[in-house]
Parts: C-alpha cells; sequence; structure tokens
C-alpha cells in the first residue's frame, strides 16, 4: 500500500479544507474530497498516512509463525467429581408434589362429574314439579269445567249416601241434597289440587336453592398448590 500517493490525493481533493493546506495552481478538486457527513459545514476524512501508521501495520505476513491450532485433550487437568449423587429431599418432594398433584387430578374430576349429575337430576326434579304445579294452577284456562265422578245409587235410581254426608233413609238423597253433596266434595278436591300445586312449585324453586349457592361459593381458582401444603 502507497501510503504517500494515497496521502497526496487526499490533499489534492480536500485542500483548503480543515485538516489540510491551500489550494495550489495545479489543485482544485475539493468535490471529491471524502467527508465524514454531508453538508455545508462537514469535516474531511484525516490522510491515510495518519491512521495507517502503525507499527503492526509495517509487518512482513511472511515472516509469521502460525502454531499447530489442533486441540490437545491431554493438556486438560483431570477434573474432580464434586457431585455426592441426586438430591434425596429434593426428589422426595418433587415425588410428593407429582403425587398429590395426580390424586388432585383425579379428585377434582370425580367432583367435576358428581356435580354436574347432581345440578341436572335437581333442574330436572324442580322443571318436573314446576311444570306439574303450574297445570294444576291454571287448569280452569286449559280444561272445560267438566268432571268425572262415581257414585251409588238404590234400586230406584235414587244416589245413596252416607248419614254424614247428608243422607236420608236408607241413604236416599233428593236432587237438591245430591247436587249440594257434590258440590262441597268437589269444591274440597280442587281446593287439595290447588294446595298440592302451591307445594309443588315451593319444592321445586327450593330444589334449585343448593346448587346456585355451591356454585357461588365456589372459587374460580379452586386447584392444589403444593407450597401451600
Amino acid at each position: 500500500m502507497d501510503l504517500g500517493a494515497l496521502d497526496a490525493a487526499f490533499e489534492a481533493a480536500c485542500c483548503g479544507l480543515e485538516g489540510y493546506g491551500g489550494c495550489g495552481a495545479a489543485n482544485g478538486s475539493v468535490a471529491l474530497c471524502p467527508l465524514l457527513d454531508a453538508g455545508a459545514a462537514s469535516t474531511p476524512y484525516a490522510p491515510l498516512g495518519s491512521s495507517l501508521a502503525e507499527p503492526a501495520c509495517a509487518d512482513d505476513a511472511a515472516s509469521w509463525a502460525i502454531g499447530d491450532a489442533v486441540f490437545d485433550c491431554a493438556d486438560l487437568p483431570d477434573c474432580t467429581v464434586t457431585c455426592g449423587g441426586p438430591s434425596k429431599p429434593l426428589l422426595r418432594m418433587a415425588s410428593q408434589h407429582c403425587a398429590c398433584s395426580v390424586e388432585w387430578y383425579f379428585h377434582a374430576a370425580l367432583l367435576k362429574f358428581c356435580c354436574g349429575a347432581a345440578i341436572y337430576v335437581l333442574m330436572n326434579v324442580a322443571r318436573l314439579l314446576a311444570v306439574d304445579a303450574l297445570c294444576r294452577l291454571n287448569w280452569r284456562d286449559a280444561a272445560a269445567p267438566r268432571f268425572t265422578y262415581t257414585a251409588t245409587c238404590d234400586g230406584s235410581g235414587r244416589p245413596v249416601a252416607r248419614p254424614e254426608d247428608g243422607g236420608g233413609p236408607g241413604g236416599a238423597l233428593d236432587a237438591a241434597a245430591f247436587s249440594a253433596a257434590l258440590e262441597t266434595q268437589l269444591r274440597a278436591r280442587v281446593a287439595a289440587w290447588e294446595r298440592a300445586a302451591y307445594a309443588e312449585l315451593a319444592l321445586a324453586v327450593a330444589l334449585n336453592v343448593p346448587w346456585i349457592v355451591f356454585l357461588a361459593l365456589l372459587t374460580d381458582d379452586l386447584e392444589y398448590d403444593p407450597h401451600e401444603s
């Protein structure tokens, strides 16, 4: 590398700028000067001779001696084994955590299945009771006011009843007494029918309370934590 020629080229291109001398009559190629950055106040590069004039650059590469790069394992010292085997307390703790996690998984799966089955049964029983109760309470809108009953009559075709139910001599009933007794029994049966409907409706609501309260109190992050055991 001819540093003198390179420096002369830099001097010719950068004359008049910072770090260089003035331009002579034969110079004037300032536009070819290498600058550090573009701009009006740019600083030109210093001559290469000032940055490459290192003693190491003057060494003759032919005189360099490069040693063998093959690694010799025999040069390594023998290593001393310091491991005394696996830590039994650590293995015991890890094994316990693993076993408890598997047990928790099976318990969680069993609890999930049982809760799902219990909720399914409770909701369906409550649904059947609620539908039956609503049918009982709204029977007047769902059916015509016609009733079927079983009566007892004598040989003449007259209806008979027990004395406590209004029956006369021989248990015979006249038409007016028969209608009154039949209406009394009908009202009593309808009232009992509707009371049973209210009981079914209350029971249907009560059957939904346990699983709703259970889900409300159950936390979403219920899981096994080995660090809290």
